[in-house]
């Protein structure tokens, strides 16, 4: 086991409780998913149960005095001791339950058969090619490879192109995305989470792809771009079962290359993931967002980030 399934699999509760140390779980403040502590770092002034634990990631982030890190790290402090002995002390306190979670969604996954809207067609409408053509796709490849379907004039998604959303290989879910760029309607529309085996933001478009390394964008349309190892959060903001989609890919190296707009998100992402992941690094784009880039200028980018 590394250290990244170490920190997940921590039962911070069950710890807690052995050290008597008092901690909430509901109530004014505190987030679902969370376990909530008075801060144990010396230079805050928490009183309150202001340093929140991510049951699911084993990140932590004070409110008071914003520190933050992994469970390793919050276990030296409680302990007052070292790297290797907080490893050690937490192996003990094993969560059966992070395993849990993880079987009934697979199992979910491969008994259910997902659908897709029943507006699709199999005929690609002008409009739909149109879009893709003017944002220098090649249309032929992109449709293949991320098996996109067309909707076309009528019902909920009409003018919209399904982008299906896999986890091992299974449609779990799909997001619909507006080819007509007009004012009045969303760029996008998430699958419904009551037709979902999986909700869209808990998702990460082209997970699959990945292996070691990962390149991590806001857009669907990003990851046609990049290709390969490249995923999409689907929204500048991003959750904990995201994170915790890129610890059971034992992910080493992340680099962030969110939209220009949106380098504040971005850099919220890097500082989460730098306590669970080796490396990590913000890109910043002066303009646009990574669809815009050529082919060209996109494979250059994987090559420097990925060395391929």
């Amino acid at each position: 086991m590394d250290n990244s399934e170490i920190i997940t699999n921590f039962d911070i509760k069950q710890y807690l409780d052995d050290k008597d140390i008092e901690y909430r779980t509901k109530g004014k403040n505190v987030s679902s998913g969370w376990t909530e502590i008075n801060c144990v770092f010396p230079d805050c002034s928490d009183g309150s149960f202001h340093l929140g634990i991510n049951n699911k990631s084993g990140l932590y982030k004070c409110w008071i005095c914003s520190a933050k890190g992994n469970v390793i790290k919050l276990v030296m402090q409680i302990e007052i001791c070292s790297y290797k002995q907080a490893i050690n002390i937490i192996k003990k306190y094993p969560k059966d339950i992070y395993l849990q979670n993880e079987e009934p969604e697979r199992k979910l996954i491969d008994k259910r058969d997902f659908s897709l809207p029943k507006e699709i067609q199999l005929e690609w409408p002008i409009e739909h090619l149109t879009y893709l053509i003017d944002r220098n796709f090649e249309f032929e490849d992109i449709i293949k490879k991320y098996r996109l379907k067309p909707v076309y004039n009528f019902g909920k998604y009409r003018y919209r192109i399904i982008a299906p959303i896999f986890l091992d290989r299974k449609i779990v879910s799909y997001q619909a995305m507006d080819v007509l760029k007009t004012d009045n309607r969303p760029p996008y529309l998430p699958c419904p989470i009551s037709e979902s085996i999986i909700p869209v933001n808990h998702c990460l478009y082209n997970i699959d792809t990945v292996i070691d390394k990962v390149i991590i964008t806001e857009g669907i349309t990003d990851v046609w771009r990049l290709g390969d190892k490249a995923v999409a959060t689907f929204t500048s903001n991003f959750t904990s079962e995201q994170i915790a989609l890129l610890i059971r890919k034992k992910v080493k190296e992340a680099y962030i290359l969110y939209d220009a707009d949106a380098n504040k998100k971005g850099k919220a992402l890097a500082n989460q993931l730098s306590g669970i992941i080796k490396k990590v690094k913000l890109i910043g784009l002066e303009k646009g967002d990574p669809a815009d880039l050529s082919d060209q200028d996109a494979g250059k980018l994987k090559r420097d980030l990925l060395d391929e």
